[in-house]
């Protein structure tokens, strides 16, 4: 018995370590991009229908609050998809039991703003200060790469993020794109 148990063990690391390998390595690939203007508010909901039965069974509202005349930005459309996907994912496993989701859409003069705000149980502090770097996690089967890849690929594109507020209320997050990628729905 002893022996199954230890091998049921060492089958569910080597699993864990290869998934975590997978995500090194996917992130590590250096793909051929294919910039396009996207409309920041038309890929936030593209991501909420592709989410929606994650959302739904999870109890969690959703909804994006965005000028009338959105912001384009000028990135690879699978990389901001990551981006954000990054981003609600850790927005859902934040909220176990339920809550809401918010993405806003903003611009300033320095670039186009997404801030992405949950009302899950917040970041612990002791987490928060390394919360950006790789393998840092909170969870018992997270990797902690999430947010790491997602600062990694913004930095491709000169554009940042960071923790707003976080507390046992929610967090909220904001994405900055820089003003070199992005233009307005009505120029």
């Amino acid at each position: 018995p002893d022996r199954e148990r230890d091998l049921a063990i060492i089958a569910e690391k080597l699993e864990r370590i290869s998934r975590i390998v997978a995500q090194v390595l996917n992130f590590s690939k250096q793909q051929a991009q294919r910039f396009e203007w996207l409309r920041l508010d038309e890929v936030v909901q593209e991501l909420f229908f592709l989410l929606g039965h994650t959302f739904s069974t999870k109890n969690i509202m959703v909804r994006c609050l965005h000028p009338k005349h959105s912001a384009h930005v000028f990135m690879d459309r699978g990389h901001l998809e990551q981006i954000l996907m990054n981003l609600f994912l850790n927005a859902v496993q934040a909220m176990p039991n339920g809550g809401s989701l918010e993405v806003r859409i903003g611009t300033k003069p320095s670039g186009a703003t997404i801030t992405v705000t949950d009302t899950g149980r917040g970041i612990p502090a002791d987490v928060l200060e390394h919360v950006f770097e790789p393998f840092v996690t909170t969870r018992k089967e997270g990797v902690g790469l999430g947010l790491f890849v997602t600062q990694k690929l913004l930095a491709q594109y000169g554009g940042t993020i960071e923790v707003l507020k976080t507390g046992p209320n929610g967090t909220t997050l904001r994405v900055l794109l820089s003003s070199e990628m992005m233009a307005r729905a009505d120029e």
